[in-house]
């Protein structure tokens, strides 16, 4: 019984942890772009809607993906989670960030630029367990672990730039 428990407990943490509603309209103060996750049965993301504020124009990218999102406290073992709009002095446009836990707990990084590409990210890294980012000052730095069948997992480290 007390197992039980325990799991339903898990469960609940897990759902009350998601902070970004599907089928709600985001919009940012630090840039033009606003977005929206579009679901269709509250559950899996179809697409993510990208519009521009002002103006009728959007961009639809297919995911097709259950994604979890987190709150960003200390102890998620999800952290960095969600959608966030940055602007590099190395790279010309805004670049939309889309970090998500899929269900087999691997972390996803989506990249997207709406002026480069109109229809899918323009890279796209899973991380067994994680993938990070960290701006440099002509680069930014993408690390995340490999898939493998041995117990010692490598990490992969991969320049992304204009």
């Amino acid at each position: 019984m007390s197992r039980i428990i325990f799991f339903l407990f898990l469960l609940l943490c897990n759902f009350e942890a998601k902070n970004i509603e599907l089928n709600h309209l985001y919009k940012t103060n630090n840039s033009i772009y606003t977005y929206t996750l579009n679901s269709l049965d509250n559950k899996k993301i179809d697409t993510l809607t990208i519009g521009k504020k002002g103006s009728s124009q959007h961009y639809q990218y297919a995911i097709n993906e259950v994604l979890q999102f987190c709150d960003h406290k200390e102890n998620d073992e999800c952290n960095d989670t969600g959608i966030s709009i940055k602007k590099f002095l190395f790279y010309p446009n805004d670049l939309i960030f889309l970090i998500g836990i899929k269900n087999d707990r691997s972390k996803i990084l989506y990249i997207y630029d709406p002026k480069v590409d109109q229809e899918k990210p323009i890279r796209q890294f899973t991380g067994a367990n994680y993938v990070d980012f960290t701006p440099k000052s002509e680069y930014l730095k993408i690390k995340y672990d490999g898939f493998c069948d041995t117990e010692d997992p490598y990490t992969l480290h991969e320049n992304f730039k204009e």
